[in-house]
This record gives C-alpha cells, structure tokens and sequence, in this order.
C-alpha cells in the first residue's frame, strides 16, 4: 500500500508470512517467513535491523507477545495497529488483551508504542474509494476459487482449509 499513500515517517517496510511466490508477486520488498521462527522472535533478534514505523496486525491473534515486544522493532513514536483478538482467543485472553493494549500504565509493565483496533466502515464513500483503487489498477483483487450459490457449502469448506489464497467467492 504505500506504493500508493506513501508514509508520512521514513523508514517502513513491509512484514509477511507464508505464500512467498505469490506476495512477491504483489510487489513486497521484503519477505519473512513466520513459518520457520515465530514472528516474534524474527522481530527482536536483529538490534540492527531498520525500525518499523507502522506494523498492521492484520489477521487477529491470540496473545499479546508481539505487542509487548513492539517496543524492539517499533521507531520511535511507532504505531501497531490491529484488528484485534481472533474468534478463537478464550475469554480470559481476550480480558489480558484489553488490559495489555489499551489500559495497563508504562508503569506497571505496559507498552509506550501506540496501539490502535481497526476496522473498515462500509460506506459507499470507502467503496467509491475502493472501486476507483480497483479501476486505476491499484489494487488487484485476488480470488482463490468461484462457487455458484448452490456449492455454497464447499466454499464454505474450501474456507475452512486455512489454504485459499485470496478471497473465495459465491456467485448468485
């Protein structure tokens, strides 16, 4: 994205997981596999590595150890945002998240990078957007798979799989 709305601070790059071909693909400068190392651990083990000005959680997760450990790979005056807990976080988590991202002072422990929940307002002003991102050539749409209204059950499937690569889409 920041081919297209460059960042107001120097220094991002971009962090990824698995799929590697395809990514590059896209356009990624760089690719970590978060399949060999947790994420983590990739993160906080290179003092010398440049600093991330923004890291977008993008997927969801089950704990807060990459949030505590921002402050490593954050610049200074960085920003984690994330589209919060997954369905799967036990409630208990879900209480440690909100104490650990959002309440708990520098003091008792807590983290001094900003953190920040997303999420996308469907407005036809944002769609409009969007659409014209999709027209210019942009943003291209990636799809897995198509299923007719009537295989709705297998898309539903091939969901499940945790291996499509873009969106599955119904047809009606």
């Amino acid at each position: 994205m920041r081919r297209w709305f460059p960042p107001e601070v120097n220094g991002e790059r971009e962090v990824v997981g698995k799929n590697e071909e395809f990514l590059r693909g896209l356009g990624i400068d760089e690719f970590i596999d978060y399949t060999k190392s947790p994420l983590v651990e990739i993160l906080t083990s290179n003092s010398n590595a440049p600093k991330i000005d923004v890291f977008l959680e993008a997927v969801g997760f089950t704990t807060t150890d990459l949030y505590k450990a921002s402050e490593k790979f954050l610049a200074p005056g960085g920003t984690f945002p994330s589209v919060g807990p997954t369905a799967s976080t036990p409630g208990g988590s879900i209480l440690n998240y909100f104490w650990t991202t959002q309440f708990r002072p520098t003091w008792l422990g807590g983290v001094k990078s900003k953190f920040r929940m997303v999420s996308v307002d469907f407005t036809r002003k944002n769609a409009d957007g969007l659409s014209n991102l999709i027209k210019d050539g942009k943003v291209k749409p990636v799809i897995d798979s198509m299923f007719s209204f009537g295989n709705a059950p297998k898309a539903y499937d091939r969901i499940l799989t945790a291996r499509a690569v873009g969106k599955v889409v119904i047809e009606y």
